[in-house]
């Protein structure tokens, strides 16, 4: 039985010759494993890609930055002598064997040929709880495409929302299935080619950002063969306040943001609040795959506001779209949860 390593993430392959009624005891009860928990993957009864995944313990206080390459592999288990270890990155068979029963990655809005052939091909992808989804967060992508269009080389042929998962365990966190549909609710009159991916959403263990950047560029890149013969560009789009978070010691890994702002690249909108100057003066080395995007119309307003007026039973009415806001009501949302007056983060890159 393969061991393979996963950002972090072990994935326990079984073989199609041992029933799933033998192999998960047999994980369960092996001593080696008793410090670390494990959930099964969701095709996990499928074979030859179905598994555990293993999650490695944690030490709150040190980031995987602060500690020596080879620390992390040694709080590991030892893996017996029939698996095998596999030190590469996230591959298409590690993707596929995350991938939910069911699932159909979202590409009715995905352009398949550029307006302009002489342009390179770029993809936004936005995470986070959206909980709920508001005007800003779709504000986002148009002032994206924008600032693409007259400030890059780039031409925008698909964006998407990725909501967390309901094991990021945020206060105020609506579930994954209701997240969703208001932002699917929320893209659907867009004229953006803008999308909703379920994906992460639909995953039982949290998910780094790494591999949903990962994710999308199987989906686009390997899968269908890029956009009129190239490869596209992958992106993360984010506000300038999780772009800060990037550049403080012990929240992201060193491997992580190698792999998002190395790999992937992000564009940043501006945020009122934050200071991105600082923010990037620890990212220098990141700096050239940073897009800024200055916000000529500023607006605060943040899921966690939005969820502060519903709790207190006020109107959220032109702050999100109209089908969001019937969604809402029709569903009780919001109303009884304790909600933290701070801003919350959306998304976190420890892995």
């Amino acid at each position: 039985m393969p061991l393979q390593l996963v950002s972090d993430t072990y994935i326990i392959s079984r073989p199609p010759s041992i029933p799933p009624s033998i192999f998960i005891p047999a994980i369960a009860l092996d001593s080696r494993l008793a410090s670390h928990s494990w959930t099964l993957l969701n095709n996990f009864t499928h074979a030859p890609l179905a598994g555990a995944i293993i999650l490695p313990p944690r030490t709150p206080t040190i980031s995987s930055s602060a500690i020596s390459a080879h620390t992390p592999r040694q709080r590991l288990p030892t893996p017996p002598s029939h698996f095998r270890l596999l030190r590469h990155g996230h591959s298409p068979d590690s993707l596929l064997a995350m991938t939910p029963p069911g699932y159909t990655f979202p590409d009715s809005r995905l352009r398949r040929e550029l307006d302009n052939p002489e342009r390179d091909p770029l993809i936004l992808v936005a995470c986070g709880s959206f909980s709920p989804v508001h005007y800003v967060h779709l504000q986002m992508f148009a002032m994206a495409a924008d600032y693409a269009r007259t400030e890059t080389n780039y031409e925008v042929i698909g964006a998407y929302l990725s909501p967390v998962s309901d094991a990021y365990k945020k206060k105020g966190l609506a579930r994954a299935h209701d997240r969703v549909e208001m932002c699917q609710l929320a893209v659907k009159a867009a004229r953006q080619p803008l999308m909703v991916d379920s994906w992460e959403a639909q995953q039982a263990s949290y998910v780094p950002t790494a591999i949903v950047l990962d994710h999308f560029n199987y989906e686009i890149n390997e899968l269908r063969g890029g956009c009129g013969g190239k490869k596209v560009r992958i992106a993360l789009l984010a506000g300038a306040d999780l772009v800060e978070t990037m550049g403080q010691p012990n929240i992201w890994s060193a491997r992580d943001l190698q792999h998002i702002l190395g790999d992937f690249g992000a564009f940043v909108v501006e945020r009122a609040s934050s200071n991105f100057d600082q923010a990037l003066s620890n990212l220098q080395e990141y700096k050239d795959n940073i897009h800024y995007i200055p916000a000529i119309i500023s607006n605060p307003m943040s899921s966690t506001m939005l969820r502060l007026l519903l709790k207190g039973n006020m109107s959220i009415e032109y702050h999100v779209p109209r089908e969001v806001m019937d969604y809402i009501e029709a569903n009780g949302l919001y109303k009884d949860e304790f909600v933290s007056a701070g801003k919350g983060k959306e998304v976190t890159g420890t892995s």
